[in-house]
């Protein structure tokens, strides 16, 4: 069964090439060596409940489709970063189910779904997989066919808002992470917060732990040189479930735009916090957000996008590309506690870690995530001696924040 995938989904598809794909890594820690074979058998089990994650990518000349799966074979990770799923790999399959020692990696491209949908699966996967290793029983579990809710393209569902959104940052000379580093191969590098310590100095400030992420990463941007007099704009996704209360396992996110100047004097915490909030909450708003979506389903119901073959639609979001489209030099995606997005299995995890592949031109990207007793934030980077990543290790140290790094 081929699903159309949706107009958001469709610009990662425009922006892939053979050194290039929008994907990205989760990474779970459990208390106990992986078993292969039961590993295999728990996907082999859930695999057709979730044709929507587990699928490839095909096109008909006209736009693209996922399509899903039969069969996925898991792989033992031979890389250990992201960068398992080729251009090439998508139109066999959209994502892998990889192991090493006591972890599990799911990773997978872009326009399949996004965190929250990745999840939903894990939950599922890895509940199959402890079932199978707790128990003698040896009787396949039947989880049912989806839904028809887990299908649905929020996009053009939510789409009947006629007006546009309103501008909310206003950006004169957007930052850009130095050229050269875009030609260094991408590093990944872990640090394992203190979650108690970076609660108590968000509490401290009267801020969330997303604020105070944020905080973390416009001090090291402010520290460059090359930031003087620009305005640094973070990509913040929103998941627009919440909002619209959907059911689909399908990309439905927004990115919200922050933007923030350094000033001649030194930023002062409680005044980034005040900005950041106030841009959060002018685009966290659901009449805002309705606005967006309908946007992106009015696009996608245009008479130009129905006739227009798939090159010239890939054609079209490249050039957006080449005017700065989108001026943000960073995604901060912060999938909070997750906790309650595996709440079958989180007892037997140790870790979660995430990275997300560079931007379009930029070797950068952030991605949290918290479980028990810590944050785990993965930057993705330019190389070892990075000042970005010196600038992070900095505002730690200052803060008082204890924290170990790993780096991939």
């Amino acid at each position: 069964m081929k699903t159309r995938l949706d107009t958001t989904a469709i610009v990662h598809t425009a922006r892939m090439n053979e050194n290039n794909i929008n994907a990205y890594r989760i990474s779970i820690t459990m208390d106990h060596i992986v078993n292969p074979q039961l590993l295999q058998q728990a996907v082999d089990n859930t695999i057709s409940r979730y044709p929507m994650i587990c699928c490839r990518m095909v096109e008909d000349g006209y736009w693209f489709y996922s399509e899903g799966l039969d069969s996925l074979k898991i792989i033992p990770d031979t890389l250990g970063v992201l960068g398992s799923i080729t251009h090439k790999n998508v139109y066999q399959q959209a994502m892998n189910i990889i192991y090493k020692d006591d972890r599990i990696i799911l990773e997978a491209f872009h326009s399949v779904t996004d965190g929250h949908g990745a999840f939903t699966y894990i939950n599922t996967l890895l509940y199959e997989y402890l079932r199978l290793k707790n128990s003698s029983c040896t009787e396949q579990v039947y989880y049912g066919i989806a839904p028809e809710a887990e299908y649905e393209d929020g996009f053009v569902v939510h789409s009947t808002n006629p007006k546009r959104p309103e501008k909310i940052t206003e950006v004169i000379s957007a930052f850009a992470f130095e050229k050269e580093s875009t030609a260094v191969c991408p590093q990944f590098t872990t640090y394992r917060l203190n979650l108690k310590e970076m609660k108590n100095l968000a509490k401290s400030h009267r801020c969330t732990l997303n604020e105070l992420a944020l905080i973390m990463v416009y001090n090291s941007i402010f520290g460059m040189k090359s930031s003087e007099g620009k305005d640094v704009v973070l990509a913040v996704p929103i998941n627009l479930r919440n909002k619209f209360q959907s059911q689909s396992l399908r990309n439905f996110i927004h990115l919200a735009k922050i933007s923030l100047r350094k000033k001649e004097t030194e930023n002062s915490m409680e005044s980034m916090v005040k900005e950041i909030r106030r841009q959060l909450h002018l685009q966290n708003n659901k009449e805002y957000l309705h606005k967006a979506i309908s946007q992106y389903g009015r696009l996608q119901k245009s008479y130009i996008m129905s006739i227009a073959p798939l090159w010239v639609k890939n054609l079209l979001i490249k050039v957006a590309d080449l005017f700065n489209y989108d001026k943000s030099c960073m995604t901060v995606s912060n999938l909070g506690d997750v906790s309650h997005m595996l709440p079958e299995v989180a007892q037997n995890i140790k870790f979660v870690d995430t990275m997300l592949a560079p931007r379009m031109n930029s070797p950068y990207n952030c991605c949290l995530a918290t479980l028990g007793n810590y944050m785990n934030i993965t930057f993705t980077h330019s190389n070892e001696n990075d000042h970005f990543i010196t600038g992070i290790d900095s505002w730690l140290k200052t803060n008082n924040i204890s924290y170990t790094t790993y780096v991939h």
